[in-house]
């Protein structure tokens, strides 16, 4: 199976906000926010205008704020790193995959995965916690179930796989 995709902002956004977001902290700094939202409600005038405004910030650092910090850092990555401008062309094979650009081509096996995540709108190849290849489910169209099936049946169980 061999397919092109073009990572954007979007993309890259996308799998920054899962990281930031889906693990423990993630789901703190979430209730933490909505938290101190209605505690700035709660205490709308029994407290000082200094308090509120307090709370409603604390409430919006981690829904509004950083959200917006990650898409503007994502934003710039992708306008500053040539690699982002050009498609990666990916090959599936039984017993790994291969990522090429242009001259460029790297193979990966499915035992040096760290684990593979699905989401709505991506799939995240992860060879480690913190870093991912990055394939869009929408440029994929009709290789999108495809993809899922392939990755369900072949890739040994030993690698783990959430969302598929």
């Amino acid at each position: 199976m061999t397919f092109e995709v073009k990572i954007g902002t979007k993309d890259l956004f996308g799998f920054t906000m899962y990281h930031a977001y889906s693990g423990f902290m993630g789901k703190i700094w979430v209730v933490f926010s909505v938290f101190c939202l209605v505690a700035a409600v709660w205490t709308w005038g029994d407290v000082s205008l200094q308090g509120t405004a307090a709370f409603v910030v604390l409430g919006l650092l981690f829904t509004v704020v950083n959200p917006l910090m990650l898409y503007y850092k994502c934003l710039r990555r992708v306008a500053k790193t040539p690699a982002y401008r050009k498609p990666f062309r990916y090959t599936f094979t039984k017993d790994g995959f291969s990522i090429s650009q242009g001259a460029q081509t790297g193979r990966m096996g499915w035992s040096d995965l760290f684990q593979i995540i699905c989401t709505k709108k991506a799939v995240y190849l992860c060879p480690d916690p913190i870093h991912a290849q990055i394939i869009s489910l929408e440029q994929l169209g009709d290789q999108k179930e495809e993809l899922k099936e392939f990755l369900r049946t072949q890739v040994p169980q030993d690698v783990r796989k959430k969302g598929l």
